[in-house]
């Protein structure tokens, strides 16, 4: 994987999205808020709650990468309306690789795409989310250099 490129398209996308304020004010948690809290928190104006459980061994590379990534996710999320199912998921996954095409973000684009639409069929089929591990590997299979 091209984790130095993967690591600054990232945090160039997140810094793209902080200065044109697509980007929501957050904090870290330790426990996990739900769809339903984070919502709530952004109806009442408060810094949306991002997790920081199950951050290990991400696609991202850190646990503080991934923790950029879940708060550029649910930012989108809230600001579109996007509803936290496998729809609104997937329409995330879209808004947001449009965005970081744009933006000249490519690769973002396409790993994030995979990293929301691959956790979210597999937790519709399984009734629960994957490991960090499972989704990584997915991934560098699909992505695999030639």
């Amino acid at each position: 994987m091209q984790y130095l490129k993967i690591n600054r398209e990232l945090r160039g996308i997140y810094k793209q999205a902080f200065n044109d304020g697509s980007l929501l004010d957050y904090v870290l948690v330790d426990e996990d808020p739900t769809p339903e809290g984070i919502i709530q928190d952004y109806q009442e104006g408060r810094p949306i709650r991002i997790y920081t459980g199950f951050s290990a061994g991400s696609i991202w590379g850190t646990e503080s990468n991934n923790y950029l990534f879940r708060a550029l996710h649910d930012s989108f999320h809230l600001k579109n309306g996007y509803p936290f199912t496998l729809e609104g998921e997937i329409r995330v996954a879209n808004s947001l690789r449009a965005y970081a095409d744009l933006h000249g973000f490519k690769l973002f684009g396409w790993l994030q795409y995979l990293d929301t639409v691959l956790p979210a069929i597999y937790y519709e089929i399984n009734g629960e989310f994957p490991s960090q591990e499972y989704i990584k590997n997915q991934i560098k299979e699909y992505m695999k250099e030639e």
